[in-house]
């Protein structure tokens, strides 16, 4: 009997610019992959483009032998008014975004994987905090009864101390000295504005200034250790990594803004593989996290 897995993402190319080597893999295995975008809505206005967005993520998915599934749910800016700007979108949260709301995804998400028939869900750790991937993680991190394993989303992913960052903000992460806290998030701030999307989605100006402060002493504060985060590294040959860089290709609306070019993608996923892995090839990781 063939094993089932669902990949959730939050948006239409999170799972496949993230866990596309992976998934090749589970396939050729023999598994059987479903990749769910939770958040695939978004107006009447911009339905012509959603509709080509979700022509773009089909593609890319069949090119990776998986089944997609759109979960219907709207993107942050057209769920409310709220989520006008960067700095709401990644650091802030609308009210209607409670908790009723996190148990209305959970339940969505178990209705699926139960008429799927997966046991094994893979989530975003919510790397980059953006609010749809932070609810998503809310709303998994909730089930029980099933193996939940967390994927590091990328671009987000590629700045310096990213995972870090985030996994200490859940109480999964190190609790070091002050000084070598400040030095890591002080390296993570600098790399995050060289990445694409922040350069375009938060130019240079007294509101970038601002969020990257508030960032800052956010992640400076101390975080009380709940969880244990263990990982795992998954290796992906050069054969399938080309794969991989032609199922991102399929997402031609999205690639320059997130990426800045399949080129520099490349290049970012060498050198991010190079830090978690020590080898300049390409390697995807993962994490469970666990109850001390």
């Amino acid at each position: 009997m063939s094993n089932t897995l669902l990949y959730l993402s939050p948006h239409l190319d999170d799972v496949v610019f993230s866990c596309a080597g992976k998934i090749l893999q589970d396939v050729a295995s023999g598994s059987n992959v479903t990749i769910a975008t939770v958040f695939s809505s978004g107006s009447k206005q911009v339905s012509e483009e959603y509709g080509a967005r979700k022509a773009e993520d089909k593609r890319a998915v069949e090119m990776l032998g998986a089944q997609c599934a759109w979960m219907g749910f709207h993107d942050a800016p057209f769920r409310s008014g709220f989520y006008n700007s960067f700095r709401r979108i990644i650091l802030e949260r609308d009210v209607e975004d409670n908790l009723e709301y996190v148990i209305r995804l959970r339940r969505a998400i178990e209705d699926l994987a139960v008429s799927l028939g997966a046991e094994e869900i893979y989530a975003p750790l919510g790397i980059g905090t953006h609010i749809d991937h932070r609810l998503v993680f809310d709303a998994v991190s909730g089930l029980s009864g099933r193996s939940i394993t967390y994927y590091e989303e990328r671009p987000y992913a590629f700045a310096r101390h990213a995972v870090k960052m985030r996994l200490r903000s859940l109480g999964a992460g190190y609790d070091s000295e002050k000084a070598t806290i400040h030095r890591d998030v002080g390296e993570y701030i600098e790399s995050l504005c060289c990445l694409p999307y922040v350069e375009k989605y938060l130019p240079t100006g007294k509101e970038r200034t601002y969020c990257l402060n508030v960032m800052s002493e956010d992640l400076k504060r101390p975080h009380p250790a709940l969880l244990r985060a263990s990982q795992q590294l998954i290796p992906v040959n050069e054969h399938i990594s080309m794969q991989v860089r032609a199922a991102i290709r399929a997402y031609h609306s999205q690639v320059r803004d997130f990426f800045g070019s399949i080129e520099k993608y490349v290049s970012d996923t060498r050198e991010y593989t190079n830090q978690i892995s020590g080898v300049a090839s390409y390697f995807e990781r993962y994490w469970q996290l666990l109850r001390d």
